[in-house]
């Protein structure tokens, strides 16, 4: 231990040695410009009040550099390690889905009723109301957005029926001036209707059991590349449609299967419309575009003359 002990200093000081004479070049001062013009040079260049600030700044620059290569090796096998073990992190967009609907009537009008289950009350866009003629009452009643804290401006209140597949759906709700979708069918209007979603399944179940898959749906049917043709005939008894009133009319099952979107027309060689064949005006029902519910179309009469 002694020897250990003793030679130990020895070993230390030669290496200490060894450093100072290493390092002895860098201790002397002298700026080669100060000296090339005769002025005290015991400074070194990058301490120089005459180097121009771009050449101080390039030194600096190079220094760094110099300084990140020289300890590379080092650091070198840490890095790596911390490649390997770290693993890689990735950010994902936020997952979004369509909200719950159903598509209902409301008297010949379809329109949309989104069902929003963290929605503390029901709410109908003015627009829509009075695109449907549904009766607006002055209220009293405030109603924020899902902050919490912005107001929205209550125009009324409206109490009316909306009717899919021969059922009625009660719905009281606020008249606001801007909302996103035309209708909003939040707790209260579950609750009346006795009303449950299963998002996962994308369906909405009606208290009888009644099921409605909401959003698009695979459709495994063949896909027909012609145009199809099909002749929807009144019924049997003679049913008169008044002015502002509407036709309801039951599709076929084979090009009903999902809520779509119809083009009809009149059969003018028909008995009945070939005696307005001179009077177009008068055909009834006119070519249209008309959306189905539940495998339903109504047709609405909107011109004033005869029935």
């Amino acid at each position: 231990m002694r020897a250990a002990t003793s030679n130990f200093p020895a070993k230390s000081k030669f290496v200490h040695e060894e450093k100072l004479k290493l390092s002895y070049p860098r201790s002397i001062k002298s700026c080669p410009l100060c000296k090339a013009a005769g002025r005290p040079d015991r400074h070194f260049l990058s301490k120089c009040s005459f180097l121009p600030n771009s050449d101080r700044k390039y030194m600096v620059k190079a220094r760094q550099i110099a300084g990140i290569l020289d300890n590379s090796d080092d650091e070198l096998s840490d890095v790596e390690v911390d490649n390997v073990s770290k693993p890689m992190h990735s950010v994902n967009r936020v997952q979004v889905r369509q909200s719950p609907y159903l598509d209902v009537f409301h008297t010949h009008y379809n329109t949309r009723l989104t069902i929003d289950s963290g929605a503390t009350g029901n709410m109908l866009r003015a627009s829509a109301a009075k695109r449907m003629g549904i009766e607006i009452k002055s209220s009293s009643q405030s109603a924020h957005q899902a902050d919490g804290s912005s107001p929205l401006k209550v125009i009324g209140e409206v109490h009316t029926n909306f009717t899919r597949d021969g059922r009625e759906l009660h719905f009281e709700g606020l008249v606001v001036e801007t909302l996103d979708v035309d209708i909003l069918a939040g707790i209260p209007f579950m609750e009346k209707n006795d009303i449950s979603i299963r998002p996962a399944k994308r369906q909405v179940i009606l208290g009888n059991n009644t099921v409605y898959t909401y959003g698009s749906v695979q459709n495994t049917s063949e896909h027909h590349t012609v145009r199809r043709a099909h002749v929807l005939r009144a019924p049997a008894q003679f049913t008169t449609i008044w002015p502002g009133d509407f036709l309801e009319m039951q599709l076929p099952s084979d090009i009903c299967s999902t809520d779509d979107t119809f083009a009809i027309e009149p059969r003018l060689e028909s008995h009945v419309s070939s005696m307005h064949a001179g009077k177009d005006s008068n055909v009834w029902p006119p070519p249209n575009l008309i959306t189905s519910v539940a495998g339903r179309i109504r047709i609405p009469k909107f011109d004033t003359g005869t029935p």
